[in-house]
């Protein structure tokens, strides 16, 4: 760890104490995903959106003890908008082993 990443500001943008997570399938057209299509649930729990420095990262985490479930880091790509619903959205996330 760098001299600089030791003192950055953490900061919780956002928390949402419910969100639901569902299994996706793959798209059917190019128009993107339809949160109506959406039938099997995976997992519920809650939502923060955490700023370091300038980034920023989407952590999915247990409603009871807070262990992460997942994470998204914000990038281009990172979230995608449904075509039928303005409540709904894709969230990418990603294997920190494979970063």
């Amino acid at each position: 760890m760098s001299g600089d990443d030791e003192y950055q500001i953490e900061t919780t943008l956002c928390m949402i104490q419910t969100v639901h997570v569902f299994q996706i399938p793959p798209r059917s057209s190019s128009g993107g995903h339809r949160a109506n299509d959406w039938t099997r649930e995976v997992w519920d729990g809650k939502l923060k959106i955490v700023q370091k420095g300038s980034t920023a990262t989407v952590y999915l985490l247990d409603k009871h003890n807070n262990n992460e479930f997942a994470q998204a880091p914000v990038v281009e790509g990172a979230v995608e908008k449904c075509t039928d619903s303005s409540r709904y959205f894709v969230l990418r996330c990603v294997n920190q082993k494979d970063a």
